[in-house]
């Protein structure tokens, strides 16, 4: 005797292509978000190495401005 199949509502292939669909976006987003956040890191250590040389190089004032991020200022992060 065969067994009878499975039926759902809706079909077990659909439930999965969704969930495959939600899967991918979400990646997709997650390395979106890594790689902006990688960008800002290169784009601050650059920051950091120019105020280095112009610091020994005497151009910018003694102290030099604040440059760093404040998170509570930061609106787009």
């Amino acid at each position: 005797v065969r067994p009878e199949p499975i039926t759902t509502d809706p079909p077990l292939a659909e439930l999965t292509a969704k969930h495959r669909k939600e899967q991918l976006y979400k990646l997709a987003k997650k390395e979106r978000i890594k790689d902006a956040k990688f960008h800002l890191i290169l784009t601050e250590s650059h920051i950091h190495r120019l105020t280095n040389y112009y610091k020994t190089k005497q151009i910018l004032p003694s102290p030099p401005p604040h440059w760093k991020q404040e998170p509570s200022t930061v609106s787009a992060l």
